[in-house]
């Protein structure tokens, strides 16, 4: 699919309240804490899932004390805690350590899934609990929707990226300790394929008209290119506080107010100070939102941290479905890393490389730095490289 935008650079800014979010590992130059909690109003029983055995708990061993084809993990071994229930499984428990209802199910690598259940809770505490996606090999969560200390009926849904894992196991209620209850519905896991589309939003049409961009195999990654030097062009120029268009603050404003899936670029936009602090961080989850909410493309945010496991570089990588794999790119540098055949390198590609500065491939005039030191002085102080989705900004539902 071919999306045309017109190639011409404008510099804005737009003044709205943040909405911030959690689950961001925060960078030693930005100490702000980010949450948000958002609801989902139920829906509908959901059929039974293609991939999960007794997705909907109707049927039950002949004891009655566990659906079939489930499994648990309680303390102390009690099935009473779980029972069947009008909605299906109903947990119940007021005790320390793991209440867990199981299944492990074969899945593709490197494929995405969409995870949905209605689920009506009771926390009384801050312990945790929720859907839980674990790979079965290595016990990587692969995804989650949690809650605590509330109460409420919600679609508890999420979509994972299965990466390596040929089996993962679909895990349901607390996993440190529980005190009060759930009532769930039938559960859903339905694989879920990405096509990049122009999103025909106001703000997808004001970018039709500053950019020709073609999410086609041959230019989807300078596509994506060319949205990252626009992105960087606006957001330094809202640091450094001047427009070079006059009336079109007033018009972003109005485009992006009532888009509250943008939970990051609208408050950088409006207060110059909060663009320049951790420029790293701010450059790349607005980008991620962009890619994702306008044009339907997965990301996940990468962070180096050092050896006290404070971030100090966060820059993504997006899912191209043409070569499907993931492809990292750095705003903060506005480069990218490749091999030598000219392939574009992951982030599991990259996280082992000590000194990869001889793989970089600039783009763009807007890069926030172009300092080699500074990279290289990264790289030296990285302890640890993290792949981190963010479950409301990686992954278009």
């Amino acid at each position: 699919m071919n999306i045309y935008i017109k190639s011409n650079i404008s510099l804005h800014a737009i003044a709205l309240v943040p909405i911030l979010i959690a689950g961001t590992i925060l960078l030693s130059s930005c100490s702000k804490n980010e949450s948000t909690i958002f609801e989902i109003n139920a829906s509908p029983d959901i059929p039974d899932s293609d991939l999960l055995s007794n997705a909907d708990f109707s049927i039950w061993d002949s004891a009655n004390t566990l659906p079939q084809n489930w499994q648990m993990r309680q303390i102390y071994q009690n099935t009473d805690v779980f029972t069947h229930s009008a909605s299906g499984l109903s947990i119940k428990s007021n005790s320390q350590g793991e209440h867990i209802l199981f299944q492990t199910i074969k899945v593709n690598p490197n494929t995405f899934y969409k995870v949905t259940i209605v689920i009506k809770y009771d926390i009384n505490n801050y312990n945790a609990g929720g859907v839980y996606v674990f790979d079965t090999a290595t016990r990587m969560l692969l995804g989650k929707y949690e809650k605590a200390n509330s109460e409420g009926e919600a679609q508890f849904e999420f979509l994972f990226n299965s990466r390596n894992a040929h089996s993962v196991s679909i895990e349901i209620g607390f996993l440190d300790g529980m005190s009060g209850s759930f009532d769930c519905g039938p559960v859903q896991i339905v694989q879920q394929d990405y096509e990049p589309h122009i999103s025909k939003t106001g703000f997808s049409d004001y970018l039709n008209q500053k950019m020709l961009l073609s999410f086609d195999a041959d230019q989807f990654d300078s596509s994506i290119s060319l949205l990252c030097d626009y992105l960087n062009s606006v957001l330094q120029s809202v640091i450094k506080r001047y427009d070079l268009f006059a009336g079109e603050l007033p018009e972003l404003q109005t485009l992006l107010v009532n888009r509250t899936e943008y939970v990051y670029l609208p408050y950088y936009l409006s207060v110059p100070d909060s663009a320049s602090i951790a420029y790293c961080q701010r450059s790349s989850l607005s980008l991620q939102g962009i890619l994702t909410n306008e044009f339907n493309i997965p990301t996940r945010a990468i962070h180096l941290q050092d050896d006290t496991q404070t971030g100090f570089h966060q820059f993504l990588e997006y899912w191209n479905p043409f070569h499907e794999k993931w492809i990292v790119i750095d705003p903060y540098f506005s480069f990218r890393y490749w091999n030598k055949d000219g392939t574009f390198l992951s982030g599991e590609e990259l996280q082992n490389e000590t000194a990869p500065w001889d793989k970089i491939i600039p783009f763009g005039q807007y890069a926030f730095s172009t300092s080699i030191e500074e990279l290289q002085e990264m790289w030296h102080n990285k302890a640890s490289f993290v792949i981190k989705p963010s479950y409301q900004l990686s992954y278009p539902f």
